[in-house]
């Protein structure tokens, strides 16, 4: 068995902080927390209220929480932010970034000085979250161009669309394909087409706005989601891109030329797949129609 004092340094020693909340919100003990890469000193908080604390919004969340555990007498598993906007407090446990943490909360079957209490275990899981979005971003991104990728598409343009019924605003969909692909791989390498692909992304961005959705859509295709968007400027874009293509001195040594196809979403009568089709007729308009040139398919 361990001594007294051996369990006080075993509790000490937990990496993650272990506080003991009574149903009020009061900091009834403090255990744990000794990995100072991700928690800052709290030993100072005993005997205050999560409301001296935190301000009103998060106090009243945490209290919630407490109470939630007490009333159904089992685990609770819940995840939260943290700023330093949260804090009321000015003292070295102010911080300005976002921190992300979980929360393990297990109601005691004792009273702590006359009050219900929970076991509230923390853990920071701001850069476990960090490389979970890192990951998805790999799997939603083109690695070469660093654009978003077909995969990501879907989703991207979903958001837009619900966004244009709610604010019945006009969204366009430009597709650029890259004439004579083919022939600039099989001449020059498939580095020169890497590099061709490349400088096109960059050019795209050049002559959209921030608020457009720029995506690899193929091997030598390109898709931009325009919100708030009508086919007039859909239109200008689509020939501005094109343009702007025609007369870029690209690394390869070689002129380079496009063909754009725009379209619009009539969201009253369409389906998300109907646009996806409108703007690939739209493409396959302008490559029968000679290419280097831009088309719309109504």
């Amino acid at each position: 068995m361990f001594s007294l004092q051996q369990m006080s340094e075993i509790m000490s020693a937990i990496p993650d902080p272990v506080y003991i909340l009574t149903r009020t919100g009061r900091y009834a003990a403090i255990l744990g927390g000794s990995d100072s890469r991700y928690y800052h000193r709290s030993s100072n908080l005993v005997g205050k209220s999560i409301r001296d604390v935190l301000n009103e919004k998060k106090a009243d969340w945490l209290i919630r929480k407490i109470n939630k555990a007490l009333n159904v007498d089992y685990l609770q598993v819940v995840k939260y932010n943290q700023t330093g906007d949260d804090v009321q407090e000015v003292n070295e446990n102010k911080f300005n970034r976002l921190i992300c943490f979980e929360g393990r909360i297990q109601a005691l079957k004792f009273q702590v000085d006359g009050e219900d209490a929970v076991l509230w275990m923390t853990s920071n899981i701001t850069m476990k979250n960090k490389l979970k979005e890192k990951v998805s971003s790999r799997r939603e991104t083109d690695a070469l161009t660093g654009l978003w990728n077909r995969r990501y598409f879907e989703q991207a343009v979903s958001q837009e669309l619900n966004k244009a019924i709610c604010d019945r605003c006009a969204v366009s969909l430009l597709l650029l394909n890259i004439d004579d692909f083919k022939l600039i791989k099989d001449t020059q390498g498939h580095k020169a087409g890497d590099s061709v692909l490349c400088e096109i992304a960059s050019l795209i961005g050049d002559c959209t706005r921030e608020s457009d959705v720029i995506f690899r859509w193929g091997d030598q295709e390109f898709a931009i989601l325009m919100p708030s968007t009508d086919l007039v400027r859909a239109a200008n874009v689509a020939e501005r891109l094109r343009k702007t293509v025609e007369i870029n001195r690209f690394k390869a040594g070689r002129k380079v030329t496009v063909s754009v196809g725009y379209t619009d979403w009539y969201f009253e009568k369409e389906s998300f797949e109907h646009l996806i089709s409108k703007a690939a007729q739209s493409i396959e308009l302008a490559k029968n129609s000679g290419r280097n040139r831009i088309e719309c398919f109504r």
